[in-house]
């Protein structure tokens, strides 16, 4: 196994504990997206097939993980959600 491959299992294992979760499969689009490091610095990128991201501060390398927290929302007035119209 690729060491490539180890930050997926992880998220694997913690999708398996945090049950609000969604599952984004890449089909290498572009992305925008901030973060913020660990080490406390701010990152920005837009990029296509963004499944690693280097700290521009520490310079460490992260994989992006494919699971996004899912929040409810009481209030939806205004909002136009996506249906899954599948049979």
């Amino acid at each position: 196994m690729s060491e490539q491959r180890a930050p997926l299992l992880e998220a694997n294992k913690l999708a398996e504990i945090q049950k609000d979760h969604a599952f984004i499969q890449w089909k290498g689009t572009d992305v925008c997206m901030d973060w913020h490091c660990p080490c406390g610095c701010h990152n920005h990128y837009d990029a296509g097939f963004c499944y690693y991201v280097k700290c521009k501060g520490c310079g460490s390398v992260f994989s992006v993980s494919p699971h996004v927290e899912m929040v409810r929302v009481l209030d939806i007035d205004g909002i136009d959600p996506v249906i899954d119209e599948r049979d």
